[in-house]
């Protein structure tokens, strides 16, 4: 999985999210005019008041819905994260550096004894039929356990 190196990407995301709502936005009213129009104003140019109630109604929910959804976002994910930038940067939730990270050495020499190459090997084959680690990795570790 790629990791960015910063919490810049998370700016980049929320204005696309903010983009996509306000388009929504958009086709709420666009839609709303749209069926006052259509179904709220009469053949003989008198204004239907329980469709407008109707058409107001679910226009006014539609935008609240979505109002909610972007407030939602906004505060509860975006704004935290974005608040704590320096603890989530410092940790590596959205970045990877590798000086940080302790890769585990199953080789070393006291594991090896107590058990056969062999058995290493079957146990790596295993794994790569369950799919719980890949060919390459497979690979590299056939690689290092015939090397000791």
């Amino acid at each position: 999985m790629r990791r960015e190196s910063n919490i810049e990407v998370l700016n980049k995301f929320s204005n696309l999210i903010n983009s996509y709502i306000n388009i929504v936005y958009v086709c709420i009213v666009i839609w709303g005019v749209s069926a006052f129009f259509l179904y709220c104003i009469e053949e003989n140019g008198k204004i239907n008041i329980e469709g407008i109630l109707i058409f107001g109604s679910i226009l006014l929910l539609m935008l609240a819905t979505t109002y909610l959804y972007e407030f939602t976002i906004e505060k509860c994910f975006f704004e935290v994260l974005l608040n704590h930038r320096e603890w989530i940067e410092k940790n590596g939730i959205f970045s990877y550096d590798q000086s940080k990270t302790t890769q585990m050495n199953i080789f070393k020499s006291e594991n090896l004894k107590s058990y056969s190459v062999a058995d290493e090997l079957l146990k790596w084959k295993k794994l790569k039929d369950e799919g719980l680690v890949t060919n390459e990795e497979y690979e590299i570790m056939k690689k290092k356990i015939l090397e000791k």
